[in-house]
This record gives structure tokens, sequence and C-alpha cells, in this order.
């Protein structure tokens, strides 16, 4: 068994399928395999990938139902004892995540790296992943998910992404399994992704019915007086525990 099935998914990514790739087999450690699951790409994207098959363990190209269909196909086929999402677009860090990882892991079941923001080609900033977890960080934030390593048999037993939460299907699988199922978190102090802001599923989605959607997710697992002052203090909250923290990390760049 591999320590880390890193699930790549992809469509329609022949500008950046290259550079993720490149990044996870430039890891000096080898104890993964690479799963890369295609959405049926038409502009040569699959042309690109067929020249690193070699080092891919599986490979599927078939039409799915977007990003958390074609995650929870890559976990399906997994057989490493964590998993690593790693999308097209985005990239390790640097040749010794896996082997950090592989010396850090001890049956924890969700372990972070921290994420490093880019857009346009150039990095942006560092963004550590919390040391602890506590609701008051989930409920403002959300664990990086690119720079999460997940114990499959914890995403299994979640019943995988819930494909009906839309975009914000991780961050419902977090908070279910931080809160309802109990999971262990330990942060690994190592940059671990860069997260291009220019792809598609980076967009901040401010629209009213993905505003429901988050709070839906919040009532189901946070506790309702934090979520009644919160919501009463709001800006206050953003403020003090989220507005300036990111321009602290900002500064302090990567």
């Amino acid at each position: 068994m591999p320590a880390v099935s890193i699930i790549t998914v992809c469509l329609n990514e022949k500008a950046t399928i290259a550079r993720t790739l490149d990044s996870i087999l430039s890891q000096t450690n080898r104890d993964f395999e690479l799963i890369v699951i295609d959405g049926g790409s038409d502009d040569g994207t699959v042309d690109i990938i067929n020249k690193y098959l070699q080092n891919i363990e599986k490979f599927v190209s078939e039409k799915d139902n977007g990003i958390f269909h074609a995650q929870n196909k890559g976990a399906n086929l997994a057989e490493g004892e964590y998993l690593l999402f790693l999308n097209a677009g985005d990239a390790i860090c640097d040749s010794y995540l896996i082997k950090k990882f592989v010396e850090h892991k001890n049956k924890t079941d969700i372990i972070s790296g921290d994420i490093v923001f880019e857009r346009g080609g150039r990095l942006l900033y560092r963004r550590p992943s919390p040391d602890k977890i506590t609701r008051r960080f989930m409920l403002l934030e959300s664990l990086p998910h690119p720079a999460s390593f997940i114990r499959r048999e914890l995403l299994l037993r979640a019943g995988r992404y819930d494909m009906s939460k839309g975009t914000f299907a991780d961050y419902d699988f977090f908070m279910k399994a931080l809160f309802e199922m109990n999971a262990t978190y330990s942060r690994l102090s190592h940059r671990a992704a860069i997260f291009n802001l220019d792809g598609i599923s980076s967009g901040k989605d401010k629209s009213l019915k993905a505003k429901i959607m988050r709070e839906n997710i919040q009532n189901e697992y946070l506790n309702s007086d934090l979520l009644m002052k919160y919501r009463t203090f709001n800006p206050i909250f953003d403020l003090l525990f989220k507005k300036i923290p990111h321009f602290y990390y900002r500064l302090r760049g990567i």
C-alpha cells in the first residue's frame, strides 16, 4: 500500500496539466501512486497526459459530473493510506513534500500543510494551516484542500464528497469529519501546494445560493451560540480573525 494516492482531476487543461504532473513526479520520495481523472478533454490535454503514462498508475478519461464527482472516482480507485487532491493548474511547492509527509504521519486522519496562493504566474503569499482545529476557524475559513492529506478510510466512511453541496463539498466533508466523526488533525509545517487563483475552482461564489449553502453546512455542524454571535457581530469577527491575519500573511509573503 502506498503512503499516498495523489489524485489529479482535469478537463481541458492543456496549458497547465504538465506543470502539475511535473511537480508531482519531482518528489524525492516515491511512496505514492498517481491517479489522473480526466473529464473527457478535447483540447489536447489527453495527448500530454499520454506522455506521462509510464508514471501514472491509474488513468481515466470520460465525461463526469464535475470536480467532486471526478475526485470521488479517484478515491474509489485509490489504494493509498492517504489521499491528496491536486487538480490541474495547482502544483506541489517543492520536491520534498512527500518525504516530509511520510516522516510526519502518525495515524492522524487529516494532515494539512501550508498553501501558497498564485495569480498570473506570480506567487502572492503563504497561508499556514492552523496548529489545531477550532470551530471558530472552520466558521471563517476551511482547510486548504490541495494541501491536505486525508486518510482514505475516513473519506470513504464519510460517504465521499457530497455532490449536492456543490462547490462547498470539500468544506462539508471537513466539517463532517472534524465535528461529527471526530477525526483527528495535525499540521504539517511545510509549504505543501500552490493554489492557482486563475483557475475555475478558485473563483469565490458570492451568490445568495452559495451563501445559503455555506450557512446550511455551518448550521448542521457548528454550535448555535457561536453562529448567533458570529452572525450578530459578523464585521468584527471578519476583521479580527480573517482580514487582519490575511493582511499579515500578504505582508509576510511566502
